[in-house]
């Protein structure tokens, strides 16, 4: 937690999860993993197998029964979605519901991801960067929750026009599925790479420079989105905080060009 703490400030001057410093607490073992068999799917589902943002500060990380999860708060990219959503919680609130609430949960990836390549080395196993979420917890396949680099790998969308239940109770209108169009928009702001639905190429601005889409990306997302912003929205937030910060030159085209071949218009 402290890692997250010194990354929000050292990359972008933030004071805390509020930029006010206020206090964090968590909680790491709220049920004991041996409850896994005695409790109902619901409490086993929220408290075991799983970790949550709570309300004003307050993160939950479960324990993981042994079977499909183990230790929630010992993944770093857990820990810093989590934390994140405090950060959304202090600053544009994100409603979570349907399509901002998907931005919600995907700026929560976004910086989980950025935080591994800040702080581990590139590659593969335990405490490596990567471009999955929660590869250190999930003990069954695909070995990871979601995908930024190819969400569709894990059945999900990397394309605006596979996004599903939208208006519906399912999910709070599907943000645990639709989020990965918006991570996949960064990925390829990055690294780039070839949208397999649309068919369009994106050069990526390079890895050496992930700094400044991770830069575009906060700005948009903490400073230029309101509580109910779509996935359009998105777009022109981190267009404007592209240009804020860098110009009309490279990495304004590289946003651009992710969202259009994510199907972002």
């Amino acid at each position: 937690q402290g890692w997250v703490h010194d990354y929000y400030f050292k990359r972008f001057g933030r004071r805390g999860m509020d930029d006010r410093d206020s206090e964090v607490d968590s909680i790491v073992h709220p049920l004991a993993r041996s409850e896994s068999s005695r409790q109902p799917p619901n409490i086993v589902g929220t408290f075991i197998n799983n970790a949550f943002y709570c309300c004003d500060g307050l993160l939950v990380y479960g324990d993981g029964d042994g079977r499909i999860f183990t230790y929630l708060a010992g993944a770093f990219d857990v820990v810093a979605h989590e934390w994140t959503h405090g950060v959304t919680d202090s600053s544009s609130q994100l409603i979570y519901q349907d399509e901002s609430g998907a931005l919600n949960e995907a700026f929560s990836d976004i910086m989980a991801a950025s935080m591994e390549f800040y702080y581990q080395p590139v590659g593969v196993g335990p405490d490596r960067a990567d471009w999955q979420i929660a590869e250190d917890a999930l003990l069954v396949a695909p070995g990871y929750l979601r995908s930024l680099n190819n969400p569709s790998a894990a059945g999900e969308p990397d394309h605006y026009n596979l996004r599903n239940y939208i208006g519906t109770a399912t999910d709070d209108g599907g943000v645990h599925f639709n989020l990965t169009i918006a991570t996949h928009a960064f990925y390829l702001a990055v690294a780039g790479g070839r949208n397999r639905h649309s068919g369009i190429t994106v050069p990526g601005a390079g890895f050496t420079n992930i700094d400044r889409m991770e830069k575009i990306f906060y700005r948009a997302f903490v400073m230029l989105m309101a509580p109910n912003s779509r996935f359009s929205d998105a777009r022109r937030a981190t267009l404007q905080a592209a240009t804020d910060l860098y110009g009309a030159g490279n990495e304004r085209s590289q946003v651009e060009q992710a969202w259009t071949a994510v199907g972002v218009n």
